[in-house]
């Protein structure tokens, strides 16, 4: 692990809690509900970086079949406690290791933005490998804010 994921991860780790009460308490993403109405009934979803498990407890409450992940111990602690009938496990996006085509959706909310430039190409093959032919990937990112250089 490199030192600024370490400190990423350490981070999360830290402040898990306050997270978990921070993200709960907002209402639930228009784009959240767009990508349930792509995914088949009782179909497979990976939650790629599923912090605390706020979405999927949504996933799981709309019959899905859900796997979360996340390189936090602690936010991977509070989805098993918050969210039954998910399986969640502690694990790096960059070792990412699913069989081919096991899910019908994958949800990337804000998980991506940590993967160095340089390894984006291999995550983002790995996830369409995992994908099923006609599944659905929905990924979020920050805005970065460009400045002008003359002020």
């Amino acid at each position: 692990m490199k030192p600024k994921s370490k400190i990423t991860i350490e981070s999360y780790n830290k402040t898990a809690e306050e997270y978990y009460k921070i993200v709960t308490s907002f209402e639930i993403l228009p784009e959240l509900e767009q990508f349930i109405n792509l995914i088949p009934k009782k179909g497979n979803i990976l939650d790629l970086g599923c912090g605390p498990g706020h979405h999927s407890r949504v996933f799981v409450d709309n019959g899905f079949t859900v796997e979360g992940i996340d390189l936090s111990t602690e936010m991977i602690a509070i989805a098993k406690k918050e969210v039954t009938g998910a399986n969640f496990q502690v694990m790096d996006i960059l070792d990412f290791n699913f069989e081919k085509e096991s899910f019908d959706g994958i949800w990337a909310s804000a998980s991506l933005l940590h993967i160095p430039k340089k390894n984006l190409k291999s995550v983002l093959n790995e996830l369409k490998r995992a994908l099923a032919k006609e599944g659905a990937l929905y990924i979020s990112l920050k805005k970065k804010r460009l400045r002008n250089p003359k002020g």
